[in-house]
């Protein structure tokens, strides 16, 4: 890989003697063929050639006979002129003939024409000309019949190409050292096989490589298979041709993905994910470059070299130059070797064919006598074959004398090419097929009687006629599944020609697994009709691909063609399903739908299903719901389509019987397709339909066509609609009921609904106990009974009058199960909206002044005790008051996750709050960094589930002047895993984002550089510019990171013209066209730090970068009044938007469509309120402005504030580290 000069410049021959005398021969066309004539005028230029050019070949061969003349160039294509002529030349003249050839397809036809010395052209033309000197040099030394002279040339010659004896081993010269020298003699001089030839080329790579094995492979999907490979590696050189292995396990994945060459100077180093490969873990690759192999445009394979020294030297753009040259030459030795092999097997094909062929065969001499007559020729033509041999063909048959029979036999004779030809032999009363091939001795005739299938011929023309007018496509396949008839229904259904269908494989519009489908049907019902269980039918559903890339789905009835022992092909229909299938697909769409909105929870969550059943299952992407506000009585937007919201600004509410819409609304029937303008609620669709929802609500769908206006589509939308109608219905019906079980079911107080029979159909659990029954037990029973039975008439009277807006209120008395009369006031008013019709609500108030206090803390110290034995979070209460602690009392979450609780010893002398109840052995740790020490604590706490993470709090109280605590722990487990997550996918994240960015930056820069034209550079520039406005948005990310990580930004007392200073210094400097100033009257002290010259200078660079003047001018003021200093950042440009604004100070709510536009004006924010100060926005005539104010320091008690406490200066020291340790990360 070092040592050689690739462009050959090393390789240049110092040659001494007389010059060489060269003949060219630039034949007529030469410049349309792949010949060069130019090649003749670098040699004219050389002083070690005497060049004569000769454009006849006649004359060329005379000159050539001359004597003096050294050798002939002819530039080799695919004319036949320049083949002819080097042939010629070699036979002829005995001169020695050149082929130059510009390419290696050029160059296989030489050789194929038996031309024995050749010449591949180099890619630069100063290399070119130094080798075919070289080349011409050494063929004229070869013929030369001073074989010791010719000896001593070739000693001193720095030809790559000089023959050399048998015993005589070559001198190395400069060339040998030159690669594509080095190629050019083994394209040229090895002879043998096409895997010779290949691997012969491999070895030359892997020598100036220095790799340890070189390798051509085939790849099928995930297959890689070797075809031919070089190699005295003992693991690569133990792997045999045709070993197959995945194609993931190999670096040429990666070269095929990138379709470009692909190289790894050290897989370890540069790519370690792809060190668990097969290549690398089992033949121990760890150097590799390999390039695509591609033949007729598609891929066949990869040229490739591994090396397994991983102290190699690294690989070069030179290097990479001469693989990709490489597979250029492997490519062309490949290809041609491939239609060597094609070749080879049609040949073979057809011996077989014509070995077992059946038809009838006749040969004659070149007398036109019968030589050979096979039985079904004698059987055809009714004759004795051994009589007839010997005959004169038009003696035996005068009928055919004069017939096209002897015109088409003499023409084939005449023209030694092939004919084939269908006619009539009126003797015989047949018709037969004819083909007859000449040669030097004679024809040989093969032919049938095709009578019958002529006659079905001419009923298959009927047929097809009556085919062709089908709108379905109709095919016949053949046993190797070709299309042998296609109607113009087919044709039209897959976009092909009928021409490109007859005899294409249905795989031209089927895909793998349709035609695996179809095989297996057709197989079925092959074996089926064989056995005589089947009628030789079946049925598929497919989807067809078009020539245009369309999906179609359609169904395939197949019939089998009439066979006896072997498939012989079937006839099929395919039919566009396409209506059919969307139809089934919208109904099914709309099934879905429905029962989304049969479970819908909310009238807005009816609404968004039916604007997305209408976008989604309809196809209509204009659609909008508005129901109906009773308490503005409008129509106001419910839900609305993405498009329609993108294509109209917000809409405003509509009064019934206004507009299309309204009056859709207030009468009740449905507005369809009527044309609209602009600005409406059909968006920019030319027709609107406006159907209404009940009383409730109305779908708005805008229509762009109006042929889309089908009947079907208005029965679906009226589907639609009707079952919006119920859903609102149903959401409507129980919300309200949702409202009064919430209440029944949370208030403590006695509350009932009975129905219009007087039966309890909800009460709370109050009423209840208090009527000494359970709830379910007093479910259906009757109110009243529970009514003392003087009372019960007055009360019964009094609901029986009561109305649908009345409120009474009544005194009474209940009679409980316990027998005890309760003195209540009753108030009770009739459901009107809940959907129940004759239901009444009751509000029981006790009047009774027997519950006793006693009685009442009893019920309060149940429900404490309830809520503590059903908490979720594990706690316990433990008795602190006496010399040892003593737990009172754990829930059943802390029985489950601890155990039973234990308390060793006394109670600790400290401050941290310490678990007592729990065994010493179930804490694993107890001091997480950075926790605070005199609150709630974080414990890592070994439970019966595994060990998790706990947040423990005390709750200290009095209980009869005892003290006593409440210990809580809540599981945050899940927390600080997500936690966790999120601070390695964070710094992963900015990390590598940070570094790819660089290194698109960097690439970009090299292009912009590097590239000529003005649109790349472009393209390269602004991708410059965009990666260093993402460098520069994850260093603004960096710093919010910074000042939102800490409780508090660190401050000192600072004069603010020095804080801001070398900040606008900066600025003014890295944007010279703008204009940055400071104006500051006197000094002024804050207690600030180095975050706010940051939010300073992202002001700064905002001023700069969207102003509109042609001078972006920045001016920064500094001023104070009594208690506060301010900083006013004033640009002559038109400022912060005010919805963007809104949105950083918080008076409008983020959202996907209202979000800021960058991170600068947050960090701004959160930097000045960091340091207690405030941000306002100020925009006149003249430009705007930020203004900032602080509060100002005290400078008399300057040096009381400096005075920290040393916990906090450890604080913020071990924050300040931390802040440290990520700056270094990231820098990596």
């Amino acid at each position: 890989m070092e040592g050689s000069d690739m462009t050959g410049q090393n390789a240049a021959t110092e040659t001494t003697g007389a010059p060489l005398a060269v003949l060219g021969y630039a034949a007529s066309g030469a410049d349309d063929d792949h010949g060069s004539p130019d090649v003749f005028d670098h040699l004219a230029a050389t002083a070690t050639v005497d060049l004569t050019v000769i454009t006849d070949p006649e004359e060329l061969i005379a000159a050539a006979n001359a004597a003096g003349v050294d050798c002939v160039v002819v530039p080799y294509g695919e004319s036949e002129a320049a083949a002819t002529a080097c042939e010629r030349v070699a036979t002829d003249a005995g001169a020695p003939c050149v082929a130059y050839c510009e390419s290696a397809t050029a160059l296989s036809a030489a050789r194929d024409r038996g031309v024995v010395d050749a010449h591949l052209r180099h890619a630069a033309t100063e290399d070119d000309t130094v080798a075919l000197l070289d080349r011409l040099r050494a063929v004229s030394e070869r013929e030369s019949t001073d074989e010791q002279g010719a000896s001593h040339e070739a000693a001193t010659s720095n030809s790559t190409e000089a023959a050399a004896p048998d015993d005589a081993t070559p001198p190395v010269t400069d060339a040998d050292t030159d690669p594509f020298a080095a190629l050019h003699r083994t394209l040229t001089e090895t002879s043998g096989t096409f895997e010779d030839r290949v691997e012969a080329m491999l070895d030359v790579g892997q020598t100036y490589l220095g790799m340890d094995a070189g390798i051509v492979a085939s790849v099928s999907d995930d297959s890689y298979r070797v075809e031919i490979i070089d190699s005295d590696d003992e693991l690569f050189g133990s792997i045999p041709t045709g070993t197959a292995i995945p194609l993931s396990e190999t670096y040429c994945d990666r070269t095929l993905d990138r379709e470009a060459t692909y190289r790894i100077d050290n897989v370890h180093v540069d790519a370690p994910e792809l060190t668990d490969l097969a290549a690398a873990e089992t033949y121990g690759s760890v150097q590799y470059i390999g390039t695509p192999i591609q033949i007729d445009g598609a891929t066949y394979g990869t040229l490739c070299f591994h090396g397994t020294d991983t102290d190699g030297p690294s690989l070069t753009d030179d290097d990479q130059l001469l693989v990709e040259f490489m597979a250029q030459l492997v490519t062309y030795e490949l290809q041609h070797h491939l239609q060597k092999e094609e070749l080879r097997a049609t040949q073979n094909e057809l011996q077989a064919v014509f070995s077992r062929v059946d038809d009838a065969f006749f040969a004659l001499d070149d007398d036109w006598r019968f030589v050979y007559v096979n039985d079904r020729a004698e059987s055809l033509l009714g004759i004795d074959a051994e009589a007839v041999v010997g005959e004169i063909v038009w003696d035996a048959f005068p009928a055919a004398k004069g017939s096209i029979f002897e015109e088409q036999y003499t023409r084939a004779v005449d023209s030694q090419e092939s004919v084939s030809f269908e006619a009539p032999f009126e003797p015989l009363d047949a018709w037969f097929e004819v083909t007859a091939y000449p040669d030097d001795d004679g024809l040989s005739v093969y032919f049938r009687d095709v009578t019958d299938r002529k006659q079905r011929r001419d009923e298959l023309e009927r047929y097809e006629q009556i085919l062709d007018t089908v709108s379905d496509g109709v095919y016949a396949l053949n046993e190797d599944e070709q299309f042998t008839y296609v109607n113009d229904g087919l044709a039209d259904l897959t976009g092909y020609d009928r021409e490109e269908l007859v005899g294409s494989h249905i795989g031209i519009f089927k895909s793998e697994s349709t035609i695996e489908s179809a095989r297996e049907a057709v197989t079925e019902a092959f074996h089926e009709q064989r056995t005589g269980d089947g009628d030789g039918e079946t049925e598929i559903d497919l989807t067809v691909e078009t020539a245009d890339d369309r999906e179609v789905p359609c169904q395939d009835h197949i019939a089998l063609l009439p066979f006896e022992e072997e498939f012989r092909g079937s006839v099929g229909t395919i039919r566009d399903v396409s209506d059919q299938v969307e139809r089934e697909a919208t109904l099914n769409e709309l099934l879905t739908r429905t029962q989304e909105l049969m479970v819908a929870e909310t009238p807005a969550s009816v609404a968004e299903t039916v604007v997305e059943t209408v976008t989604e299952a309809l196809g209509f992407e204009r659609a909008m719901v508005r129901w109906y506000d009773d308490e503005t009585e409008q129509l106001v937007p419910a839900a609305t389509s993405e498009r329609l919201a993108a294509e109209t600004d917000p809409r405003e509410p509509i009064a019934p019987g206004d507009g299309l819409v309204g009056k859709a609304f207030a009468s009740g029937e449905a507005t369809v397709c009527e044309p609209v303008g602009e600005g409406t609620d059909a968006g920019e669709a030319a027709t609107l339909s406006a159907v209404p929802i009940g009383e409730t609500a109305v779908l708005v769908v805008g229509v762009p066509d109006p042929e889309e206006c089908s009947q079907q589509t208005r029965q679906l939308i009226q589907l639609v609609t009707t079952n919006a109608e119920a859903a609102f219905a149903r959401t409507d019906r129980q919300q309200s009921l949702r409202r009064y079980e919430s209440i029944v079911e949370t208030v403590r107080e006695m509350l009932c609904v009975i129905d219009a029979d007087g039966r309890f159909k909800l009460l709370t659990e109050p009423l209840a106990d208090r009527l000494g029954h359970s709830r379910a037990g007093l479910l259906g029973e009757p109110a009243i009974e529970f009514v003392a039975d003087e009372e019960q008439q007055r009360v019964t009277d009094a609901f029986q009058e009561l109305g649908d807006d009345e409120t009474i209120t009544i005194d009474t008395t209940l009679t409980p199960s316990d027998g005890e009369s309760l003195p209540v006031t009753i108030e009770a008013a009739r459901l009107t909206q809940a959907g129940g019709e004759g239901e009444v609500i009751i509000t029981i108030h006790d009047r009774s002044e027997l519950l006793s206090a006693k009685q009442a803390a009893a019920a309060e110290r149940e429900r404490f005790s309830y809520l503590f034995e059903n908490l979720t979070d594990p706690i316990n209460e433990i008795d602190i008051g006496g010399r040892e602690p003593r737990v009172e009392t754990v829930n059943g979450a802390f029985r489950r996750l601890f155990g039973e609780p234990t308390v060793e010893g006394a109670i600790p002398d400290s401050e941290t709050p310490q678990p007592l109840a729990i065994d010493a052995d179930r804490i694993v740790d107890t001091d997480t960094p950075g926790q605070r020490q005199d609150g709630d604590r974080e414990l890592k706490l070994r439970t019966e589930d595994g060990i998790r993470y706990f947040l423990f709090r005390q709750v200290p109280y009095e209980l009869n002047d005892e003290r006593r605590r409440f210990e809580l722990y809540t599981d945050i487990t899940t927390l600080k895993q997500r936690e966790l997550q999120l601070q390695v996918l964070h710094r992963l994240l900015r990390h590598n984002l940070r570094n790819d960015l660089n290194v698109v930056s960097g690439f970009a820069e090299i292009l912009a550089a590097e590239l000529e034209g003005e649109r790349h550079r472009d393209f390269a520039d602004r991708i410059v510019t965009n990666t260093s406005a993402l460098i520069e948005l994850s260093e603004t990310a960096k710093t919010i990171e910074a000042v939102a990580g800490h409780g508090s930004l660190d401050r000192t007392s600072v004069e603010l013209g020095a804080l801001l200073e070398p900040t606008i210094t900066d600025y003014q400097a890295d944007n010279p066209e703008a204009t940055v100033t400071l104006s500051q009257s006197t000094p002024i002290t804050v207690e600030a730090g180095d975050h706010l010259a940051t939010a300073v200078g992202e002001l700064i660079e905002n001023g700069i970068e969207h102003t509109t003047a042609a001078t972006p001018s920045v001016e920064i003021t500094v001023a104070a009044d009594a208690d506060t200093a301010s900083i006013t950042v004033s640009d002559n440009g038109a400022g912060v938007p005010a919805a963007e604004w809104a949105i950083v100070t918080g008076d409008a709510e983020i959202s996907q469509l209202e979000h800021g536009s960058g991170l600068g004006l947050w960090l701004v924010r959160w930097v000045v309120e960091g340091y207690g100060g405030t941000l306002d926005r100020q925009v006149d005539g003249d430009g705007a402005s930020v203004v900032i104010e602080l509060p100002l320091v005290d400078t008399n008690s300057e040096a009381d504030a400096t005075a920290v406490d040393k916990d906090d200066l450890a604080v913020d020291s071990e924050n300040e580290g931390a802040i440290a340790v990520d700056s270094d990360e990231t820098a990596e």
